[in-house]
Order: structure tokens, then sequence, then C-alpha cells
């Protein structure tokens, strides 16, 4: 799903690029406003790959603290949200953006795992379909 909504992200950031250099295509020459244009692909690659790594990132948290403490809280999901952020950091290899997004995304993650249930109608339905069961 990361990397489907990451694809969806990387298309449309490379579409708004595009029609800015078209439109300075006649000051600035038809080749250099080739020249500029990002690399599609590329682009939504990229996109793809972020969000594919940030989703698995905390999935991946989230399943190592449940089984480190054998017990679903919502502290797991808040580990999750921590290594998503430090995803993130890595991704912007930048320290300060790396605890911030981490920081953010324990409090973000903690606090929709607490607040979720009380949003829908069957509490025990959107469980089941969050964890796989049927």
């Amino acid at each position: 799903a990361g990397a489907l909504f990451g694809s969806f992200v990387g298309a449309s950031v490379a579409s708004f690029k595009t029609p800015n250099l078209l439109e300075q295509a006649d000051l600035i020459g038809v080749e250099k406003a080739k020249a500029k244009m990002p690399n599609f692909p590329r682009v939504v690659g990229s996109n793809a790959a972020l969000f594919a790594g940030v989703g698995l990132a905390y999935s991946g948290g989230k399943c190592l603290a449940e089984g480190l403490t054998a017990q679903e809280h919502p502290i797991n999901a808040g580990f999750g949200g921590a290594l998503a952020g430090v995803a993130l950091g890595l991704h912007k290899k930048s320290l300060t953006v790396m605890m911030g997004a981490a920081t953010g995304l324990f409090v973000l993650a903690f606090a929709a795992e607490v607040n979720g249930p009380r949003f829908v109608s069957d509490p025990e339905k959107m469980k089941n379909k969050s964890i796989g069961l049927r």
C-alpha cells in the first residue's frame, strides 16, 4: 500500500513540476527546459520506495514491539511510528528531521491506536480487519 501511494505522490510531483518548465521554455530555451524536467520514472520510483520503506519501518517496529512485550498495547504502535520517523530522517540525512519525525510519529501513532476504535461503529470488526482475521 505504501509503494502504491508513493507512486501516486511521485506521479503528482513530476506532473506539477513539468508545466512550470514548459512555460519557461520560451525564456530559457527548449533544450534547457528539457534538461531541467524531472526524470519521471526516477521521481515516481523514489517516492514509491520512500513510502514503502516508511510503511515497512512502521509495520516492522510495531510487530517487533509486540513480540518483545508479548502483548498488544498502544506503545507498540508508538514504537512503530518512531521507527517510521527514523526512516524519514535517514532519507533526509538529517538528525533533526529524524528526531522530530520520530517523536511526532510516535505521538500520532500512539494517539491513533488509543482513539481509533472510538471513531468506528464496530471496533471488533475493525480490529479483525486490521490484523487480517476474517
